[in-house]
Protein backbone atom coordinates (compact mmCIF):
# COMPACT_ATOMS: atom_id res chain seq x y z
CA UNK A 1 0.00 0.00 0.00
CA UNK A 2 2.70 2.58 0.79
CA UNK A 3 4.54 1.87 -2.63
CA UNK A 4 0.80 2.89 -3.97
CA UNK A 5 0.81 5.96 -2.03
CA UNK A 6 4.15 6.55 -3.07
CA UNK A 7 3.53 6.47 -7.00
CA UNK A 8 0.24 8.70 -6.71
CA UNK A 9 2.20 10.79 -4.71
CA UNK A 10 4.58 11.11 -7.32
CA UNK A 11 2.09 10.68 -10.28
CA UNK A 12 0.16 14.38 -9.07
CA UNK A 13 3.09 16.19 -7.86
CA UNK A 14 6.32 15.20 -9.45
CA UNK A 15 4.67 14.94 -12.83
CA UNK A 16 3.92 18.14 -13.25
CA UNK A 17 6.33 21.36 -12.35
CA UNK A 18 5.92 22.49 -8.88
CA UNK A 19 5.18 26.11 -10.01
CA UNK A 20 1.58 24.86 -11.35
CA UNK A 21 1.29 23.96 -7.81
CA UNK A 22 2.79 27.32 -6.21
CA UNK A 23 0.62 29.25 -8.17
CA UNK A 24 2.48 29.98 -10.87
CA UNK A 25 0.90 29.55 -14.69
CA UNK A 26 2.50 26.50 -16.29
CA UNK A 27 2.02 25.34 -20.09
CA UNK A 28 1.59 21.47 -20.03
CA UNK A 29 2.09 20.64 -24.29
CA UNK A 30 0.86 16.78 -24.65
CA UNK A 31 2.93 15.72 -27.91
CA UNK A 32 3.74 12.84 -30.22
CA UNK A 33 6.97 12.14 -32.06
CA UNK A 34 4.99 11.13 -35.11
CA UNK A 35 2.50 14.52 -34.66
CA UNK A 36 3.48 16.61 -37.84
CA UNK A 37 1.71 19.57 -36.22
CA UNK A 38 3.12 19.10 -32.55
CA UNK A 39 6.43 18.87 -34.53
CA UNK A 40 5.43 22.50 -36.15
CA UNK A 41 4.58 23.94 -32.51
CA UNK A 42 8.40 23.26 -31.59
CA UNK A 43 9.78 27.16 -32.52
CA UNK A 44 6.46 28.67 -31.09
CA UNK A 45 7.28 26.68 -27.22
CA UNK A 46 10.95 27.28 -27.72
CA UNK A 47 9.40 31.17 -28.04
CA UNK A 48 7.71 31.32 -25.24
CA UNK A 49 10.25 29.25 -22.86
CA UNK A 50 12.74 31.89 -23.57
CA UNK A 51 10.61 34.36 -22.49
CA UNK A 52 10.11 32.75 -18.94
CA UNK A 53 7.43 30.46 -19.80
CA UNK A 54 7.33 27.03 -17.81
CA UNK A 55 6.58 24.01 -20.29
CA UNK A 56 6.19 20.77 -19.07
CA UNK A 57 6.37 18.18 -22.30
CA UNK A 58 4.46 15.71 -22.33
CA UNK A 59 5.00 12.76 -24.93
CA UNK A 60 2.16 10.46 -24.73
CA UNK A 61 3.96 7.55 -25.76
CA UNK A 62 6.35 7.53 -22.97
CA UNK A 63 3.79 9.09 -20.42
CA UNK A 64 0.30 7.28 -20.50
CA UNK A 65 -0.23 7.54 -16.82
CA UNK A 66 -0.48 11.36 -16.90
CA UNK A 67 -1.95 11.05 -20.50
CA UNK A 68 -4.96 9.52 -19.21
CA UNK A 69 -5.42 11.51 -16.25
CA UNK A 70 -5.81 14.73 -18.26
CA UNK A 71 -8.04 12.93 -20.75
CA UNK A 72 -6.06 13.46 -23.87
CA UNK A 73 -7.38 12.28 -27.33
CA UNK A 74 -5.47 14.44 -29.52
CA UNK A 75 -1.94 16.29 -30.04
CA UNK A 76 -0.78 18.51 -29.51
CA UNK A 77 -2.86 19.72 -26.70
CA UNK A 78 -1.79 22.54 -24.10
CA UNK A 79 -3.13 22.74 -20.76
CA UNK A 80 -2.65 25.72 -18.36
CA UNK A 81 -1.86 24.43 -14.87
CA UNK A 82 -2.13 26.99 -11.92
CA UNK A 83 -2.53 26.30 -7.96
CA UNK A 84 -3.09 22.53 -9.50
CA UNK A 85 -5.91 23.29 -11.26
CA UNK A 86 -6.80 22.97 -14.87
CA UNK A 87 -7.30 26.92 -16.29
CA UNK A 88 -8.34 25.94 -19.50
CA UNK A 89 -7.25 23.66 -22.86
CA UNK A 90 -6.32 23.98 -26.28
CA UNK A 91 -5.91 21.31 -28.95
CA UNK A 92 -4.38 21.34 -32.22
CA UNK A 93 -2.19 23.50 -33.17
CA UNK A 94 -1.82 27.55 -32.07
CA UNK A 95 -0.58 30.61 -32.28
CA UNK A 96 1.73 32.15 -29.90
CA UNK A 97 -0.60 35.01 -29.39
CA UNK A 98 -3.40 32.30 -28.29
CA UNK A 99 -0.96 30.84 -26.07
CA UNK A 100 -0.19 33.51 -24.53
CA UNK A 101 -3.60 34.56 -24.07
CA UNK A 102 -4.61 31.35 -22.42
CA UNK A 103 -1.11 31.99 -19.88
CA UNK A 104 -2.75 35.18 -18.79
CA UNK A 105 -6.17 33.60 -17.42
CA UNK A 106 -6.37 34.64 -14.09
CA UNK A 107 -6.67 31.87 -11.84
CA UNK A 108 -9.22 33.01 -9.64
CA UNK A 109 -11.87 33.89 -12.36
CA UNK A 110 -12.79 36.49 -14.52
CA UNK A 111 -12.25 40.54 -12.97
CA UNK A 112 -15.29 41.97 -11.81
CA UNK A 113 -15.62 45.71 -12.69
Amino acid sequence: MKTLCAQLVTALFCSVPALAIAGEAVLIEFTSTRCAPCQQMKPVLSELARSGVAIRSVDVDREPELTRRYGIQQTPTFIVVSNGKELTRLVGRQAIDELQAALSINPNGPWVN
